[in-house]
């Protein structure tokens, strides 16, 4: 007798298709061979399924980082107005505050001028009173 006498060896030998057939005693090649075409048709079978779902993920996959890309396009594109909207006003702020350093070093000359112009202002409203006061005196005397 050709047949393994181990139980683990026997259900090895049966795993693989090979080992007498039930019914006649002796090996089946064909029937064996059959079995194991079948089994293999339904693994490749089940291969081509889960290949596809496989292909389906990659897909969704692909769709999603292109969805991240143009996200990320956008962003870039609003980090850089921002980034020029900050330099704007940087510079809007140096030069106000470089004008009022300026303001403040002329504030005592500017001060001066208006208290000048006061001044020009009153003698100018002096001297008109003295000459209607004077024409009138000429007309109404």
């Amino acid at each position: 007798d050709d047949r393994p006498t181990r139980p683990d060896v026997a259900a090895d030998v049966g795993d693989l298709g090979v080992g007498p057939a039930p019914a006649s005693g002796g090996f089946d090649l064909r029937s064996r061979a059959d079995a194991a075409a079948n089994r293999l048709a339904r693994a490749a079978a089940e291969m081509e399924a889960s290949e596809g779902s496989r292909d389906g993920e990659l897909n969704r996959l692909r769709a999603r980082l292109e969805d991240a890309e143009d996200r990320g396009r956008v962003a870039a594109g609003k980090l850089e107005v921002a980034r020029e909207r900050y330099e704007y006003l940087q510079l809007t702020r140096r030069y106000f505050a470089d004008l009022c350093e300026c303001l403040q070093e002329k504030a005592p000359i500017i001060e001066e001028c208006e208290e000048r112009a006061e001044e020009a202002e009153r003698r100018a409203a002096g001297g008109l009173r003295w000459r209607l006061g004077a024409a009138r005196s000429i007309h109404f005397g």
